[in-house]
């Protein structure tokens, strides 16, 4: 999807939730953040390159997760995420790489581009 695409789809659905006469419920409030957090994601978000991968690496990585509790630990410059690397296809992994998340040695993914500075 493209920006105007979810722009659009967004629209359609307040303008028909409008029409019903209906207050926005958490079902709506939730579609919004997530047509919000897609919107991020996108090449022309007009986000700086590296808060949009980092954004689009962690959506990823949120598909998988292996500890729904802590998912990112940050230490010796090396950002940590526990998500289950043998859970994604070969696809997602090269994604992952381009992103700057390597498959880590413990069923993690780690960032040396996002860890700490």
């Amino acid at each position: 999807m493209n920006l105007e695409e979810i722009d659009a789809t967004l629209e359609g659905v307040k303008d028909r939730w409008d029409h019903a006469g209906a207050p926005y419920n958490a079902d709506m409030l939730a579609l919004i953040r997530a047509a919000e957090a897609m919107r991020a994601l996108l090449p022309d978000s007009g986000l700086p390159k590296a808060w949009a991968d980092l954004l689009a690496g962690l959506a990823l990585l949120a598909k998988h997760p292996s500890n729904d509790i802590s998912p990112l630990n940050c230490t010796a410059n090396e950002l940590t995420v526990m998500a289950d690397p043998e859970l994604f296809t070969p696809e997602e992994i090269d994604r992952l790489d381009t992103l700057g998340f390597i498959d880590g040695p413990t069923g993690t993914f780690n960032s040396f581009r996002f860890g700490s500075a």
